[in-house]
């Protein structure tokens, strides 16, 4: 794992990394805008053996429950989420992870035994992915997030892609704040606070000029 600090704070820096499995996992301050940045990402996939590549891409937009959104600020727990990206990515290439296209799958399996047949092949169930995440400011209308997944199918490309997305939400160790108009000389006057899951102003602030977010919920309290 190949690591650069670019420190906005001491846990968040940029780091990428190539799993057991091949894939590929990154957290990046440079853009991830432009043709030939998300051209590297898609390549990154390729493979001979699969007939389909999705493609998600995250952008920032103006607009949040009413308010203007400006930007986004994205920071991570580096040292976990990259753990938590390379492990979301190579278990979308495990055979129970591939039981998200499964219901698609037996759909086709009732009208079509040939289907059935090559999507029994064991050949034809390998997936490569490349989760690319950004870390500091993303302005409206940037990108945020390139998920690529090359599958033998395009079922499996769209569900596969759509499953890592949810996966890295659910659980990587990254937190955006959201940025809204009127805010001054880059304060934060006001903000709401993550905390526990939950969004939580503090008392005696004033109106919120920005919001800070977990992407994955708290875990349950046991006993």
């Amino acid at each position: 794992m190949s690591l650069v600090k670019d420190v906005l704070h001491p846990l968040s820096y940029a780091a990428r990394n190539t799993t057991p499995l091949g894939n590929i996992v990154e957290l990046t301050f440079s853009s991830l805008d432009g043709e030939a940045v998300v051209k590297s990402i898609i390549d990154s996939v390729k493979d001979n053996a699969s007939g389909a590549i999705g493609v998600f891409i995250g952008t920032t937009r103006d607009n949040f429950q009413g308010k203007t959104v400006v930007r986004l600020e994205y920071q991570a727990y580096t040292l976990l989420a990259m753990k938590t990206l390379s492990s979301t990515a190579d278990a979308a290439c495990t055979a129970s992870c591939l039981n998200i296209a499964e219901s698609s799958v037996s759909e086709q399996n009732s009208v079509d035994p040939a289907y059935q047949h090559e999507h029994n092949q064991p050949s034809n169930r390998q997936i490569k992915c490349a989760i690319v995440h950004r870390l500091g400011d993303v302005p409206v209308g940037e990108t945020s997030i390139v998920i690529a997944v090359s599958t033998p199918h395009r079922r499996e490309a769209f569900e596969a892609c759509e499953w890592l997305l949810e996966e890295v939400k659910k659980k990587a160790q990254i937190w955006k704040r959201e940025w809204y108009a009127g805010t001054e000389g880059g304060r934060s006057d006001g903000a709401i606070v993550a905390k526990d899951g939950a969004a939580v102003k503090m008392a005696g602030d004033p109106p919120p000029q920005s919001l800070w977010k977990a992407n994955f919920p708290p875990k349950p309290h046991c006993g």
